[in-house]
């Protein structure tokens, strides 16, 4: 019953899209949103960011408290898989220069609308997919959900193609490499939000990770099972060595010493892999 309703609840969803998209006209493109992260262009037909935003007039802010914890103003900060800003822009304000990268171009023109609407000027944009070299990866362009625009999964899901996405190729850079290649200075913290392809990034960005002071990373279960597939154990052996904490967004309160101790997290994310429970970490370097 439980995949029937989600079923049923993603053809809704879809139906709804396409719904708005047809009643503002074939040359509508986004919908202006003010909220507490700044404003926003988002697309017409995203009703996953543009429901949430619509109603609740901000975005992960509890979440955002604990990135900025972490920040001060001479921090860089690199946002792999930046959407349309909704991070990017309030964390910029606070910074002294972010650089972002989002692979898709539909997207990545709102952001840099975006970035124009909240009057930043410390912002370094790149649009790339991110992985393990570089080259150009197949990439599913997602409507309803236009955050869940992702490279074409391994084990392809009803849940990633329910919009029907256009599938078109884009560019792919390795962190390590186009660091070097445009001089561009080493991020103190790393946000990434790549829906699935975060193994991929993991691999090219060592360097980076090692030079770095914390990483806010998603981690999804059925991203790792599907669109990587890759065991929980080889993602996380790409991250622990460069950390010496870990913090999960759902219990912020609680900090897993990784470096001395790292059972207990071992055992949380083993439960959550077993449960198919998903949550953004935060892992950083302590004294």
């Amino acid at each position: 019953m439980g995949a029937l309703k989600r079923k049923w609840r993603l053809l809704k969803q879809a139906s709804l899209a396409k719904k708005r998209k047809d009643s503002l006209g074939p040359y509508a493109r986004a919908i202006l949103f003010t909220t507490k992260n700044g404003s926003f262009l988002a697309p017409v037909d995203d009703i996953e960011i543009g429901k949430k935003i619509g109603e609740e007039g901000g975005y992960d802010l509890e979440e955002l408290n604990q990135i900025e914890k972490m920040l001060n103003l001479s921090s860089v900060v690199y946002v792999i898989g930046t959407h349309i800003g909704l991070l990017l822009v309030p964390v910029a304000k606070k910074v002294k220069m972010v650089v972002g990268y989002e692979a898709n171009p539909q997207t990545y023109e709102l952001l840099q609308m975006n970035i124009g609407l909240n009057k930043l000027e410390n912002v370094k944009l790149f649009n790339y997919a991110i992985g393990d070299q570089d080259g150009e990866v197949q990439f599913y362009l997602n409507l309803a959900n236009s955050g869940g625009s992702k490279i074409k999964p391994k084990k392809d899901r009803f849940i990633y193609n329910f919009d029907k996405p256009e599938t078109i190729t884009v560019k792919m850079k390795t962190v390590d490499e186009h660091v070097k290649s445009e001089t561009l200075p080493q991020a103190d913290m790393i946000i990434m939000d790549i829906e699935g392809a975060e193994y991929l990034a993991l691999q090219g960005m060592q360097q980076s990770l090692a030079a770095s002071s914390s990483l806010y990373i998603e981690f999804i279960p059925h991203h790792l099972q599907n669109v990587a597939d890759v065991k929980a154990t080889d993602f996380f052996e790409l991250i622990l060595p460069h950390y010496t904490n870990a913090k999960f967004m759902r219990q912020p309160k609680v900090a897993y010493n990784i470096k001395h101790d790292p059972s207990s997290f071992n055992a949380t994310v083993k439960q959550m892999m077993k449960d198919q429970k998903d949550d953004n970490i935060l892992f950083y370097k302590h004294g």
